[in-house]
């Protein structure tokens, strides 16, 4: 009732205004901007979602369904903006909703529930494009037909506008900040694993490139040789010590005190599931699908593999067999640069 009182004033308020002016098109342009207007963010889902729903002449049940469906979307996103909303969006909060509900209900959600959901999603965003608040086509629609059971993200690589929002993406702890920085260490040694990455030594760095022998086939004997970037310099100084001096030391110094294979392993195992873990947080920030430190080994094959052939590629993976390294190349990116180093030192951060 408060909502639909205030609405009466702002029109009333700006009928006195415009007076002898008054026009159809002149109140509404005037109406939206005020109705809609809010301190923090006027182009909140949520705001446009209440206006929505207090102007209809809607039964309790369907009202109940509006905000039930407002309500999951703020679970998936804390002030979902209509800026944020596309059908990647879309995708990750269906499958949100699926776990959640299922970890609440004890039961998996019904199709028809579902849709019921998004379809009030669908209402609300529509208001918002009548509005002004978005313009384009609603993505809420683009599940129309599809099997809800079958939706889900299954990339393995950051495209172009994702890998901009990574790089751009500023940590909001340290937990965040070290993820971010090895994932941009891996991108920036052609998608070195973290286990290669933990095991340089000083002697590894020679004349601005990289060698060394890939713990995964070490036994081929293969060498892997990549460009040294000042990124990768910047990000191995920040956390560790380059020293030519001491050939034989890690740059980084999470194995130093490890006298074993196995404790090698498990102290990987252990900085890998760190980072993990603030990959996640950003991933949910940023509304991505759920990144660990291996999409960073796809996301530098998907932006070179147009760069590179594959034989190039290959020696860049480390990968003793071609058909390897075609198990990277599944999520193909646009070329940005045409050589390796190129590529890599136009992936910085922002």
């Amino acid at each position: 009732m408060e909502t639909v009182k205030r609405s009466l004033s702002i029109a009333n308020e700006i009928v006195s205004e415009l007076g002898e002016k008054f026009t159809f098109d002149e109140f509404g342009r005037e109406y939206k901007q005020r109705l809609y207007a809010r301190a923090d963010d006027k182009s909140l889902f949520t705001v446009v979602a209440e206006r929505y729903i207090e102007s209809q002449e809607l039964q309790p049940k369907t009202i109940a369904s509006y905000r039930t469906a407002v309500n999951w979307l703020c679970k998936f996103s804390s002030k979902p903006k209509f800026s944020l909303i596309n059908d990647g969006f879309v995708r990750d909060f269906i499958t949100f909703v699926k776990k959640a509900y299922k970890k609440e209900a004890g039961r998996d959600i019904s199709e028809n529930t579902l849709r019921i959901y998004l379809r009030s999603l669908k209402a609300i965003y529509n208001e918002g494009v009548r509005s002004g608040m978005v313009k384009g086509s609603n993505p809420f629609a683009n599940i129309k037909g599809q099997s809800l059971n079958s939706v889900r993200r299954e990339k393995t690589a950051l495209d172009d506008d994702e890998l901009g929002a990574f790089l751009a993406y500023q940590p909001q702890n340290t937990t965040e900040r070290f993820a971010k920085d090895f994932f941009i260490l891996s991108l920036q040694l052609s998608g070195a694993n973290l286990g290669d990455i933990l095991a340089l030594k000083n002697e590894n760095i020679v004349n601005g490139e990289v060698y060394f022998r890939r713990r995964k086939t070490r036994k081929s004997g293969l060498i892997t040789v990549i460009p040294f970037t000042s990124v990768a310099e910047e990000i191995m100084r920040r956390y560790g010590v380059l020293n030519p001096a001491k050939p034989a030391d890690y740059i980084l110094p999470y194995l130093v005190n490890c006298t074993t294979q196995k404790s090698i392993d498990n102290k990987i195992h252990d900085v890998i599931k760190r980072i993990n873990k603030g990959l996640e947080s950003i991933s949910k920030n940023l509304h991505l699908w759920k990144l660990t430190t291996h999409h960073a080994r796809h996301t530098y094959g998907a932006h070179a593999q147009s760069v590179l052939s594959a034989e190039q590629l290959q020696k860049f993976f480390g990968h003793t067999s071609s058909r390897t390294t075609q198990t990277y190349l599944q999520s193909i990116s646009r070329s940005v640069r045409d050589k390796n180093r190129e590529l890599l030192e136009s992936i910085v951060p922002k």
